[in-house]
């Protein structure tokens, strides 16, 4: 999903040991979050709890797109990203905790435990969906940005004709600019790289 999303080329090999790593940061994530989680609902302190589960889900899903691309991009680029997915999925719980049970209790009585099956079903699917909503508008922003970017620098955002496939390792952004005799002399910002080419 976030290859297609970033444009970035696929990796065979890395990219199953990237899996089996984003697997293990999970379960670290829910061996240290749990016990916070635990002490703070012990000793009443809700806000706290709060704070240290949207931090520690932010560097979650921060590191989650960074890992699965192979750290081809930087962290600052997927941060709207992580920050975006967070909170939808914060709202996602608030609203879960709420109807949740009900359904769940509803599901059950009519079908039994097959109908808390598809309570489950219907949540992760729920959970899923957001994920690549809120992936697919953050890539999307970040293209704007970066037209507006090349706007700024070349004085156009008209896609190039026959781009160049991007270069190993990063994400490659084609801009048509008219000819200059020169290559462009500007420094562009280390988060952005632009493929430079002539009509």
């Amino acid at each position: 999903m976030y290859l297609d999303i970033w444009r970035l080329p696929a990796q065979q090999f890395e990219a199953i040991v990237r899996r089996f790593l984003w697997v293990a940061s999970f379960v670290l994530f829910t061996a240290v979050l749990s016990p916070i989680r635990d002490f703070t609902q012990r000793n009443d302190l809700p806000i706290s709890g709060l704070t240290a589960s949207f931090v520690f889900s932010a560097v979650l899903w921060v590191w989650t797109p960074y890992l699965l691309l192979g750290r081809r991009l930087p962290w600052r680029r997927l941060a709207p990203t992580g920050l975006l997915t967070v909170a939808a999925v914060a709202i996602y719980s608030i609203g879960c905790e709420i109807f949740l049970p009900d359904s769940f209790t509803t599901n059950a009585q009519r079908y039994g435990l097959i109908g808390i099956a598809f309570g489950i079903v219907t949540y992760l699917f729920g959970f899923a969906s957001l994920v690549v909503v809120t992936a697919i508008v953050a890539g999307a922003w970040d293209r704007l940005r970066a037209l507006e970017l090349s706007s700024k620098v070349y004085g156009t955002t008209r896609p190039a004709r026959n781009p160049p496939p991007p270069c190993r390792g990063e994400a490659c952004l084609a801009v048509a600019v008219p000819k200059l005799p020169h290559p462009p002399t500007r420094r562009l910002p280390r988060t952005l790289r632009f493929c430079y080419f002539p009509n």
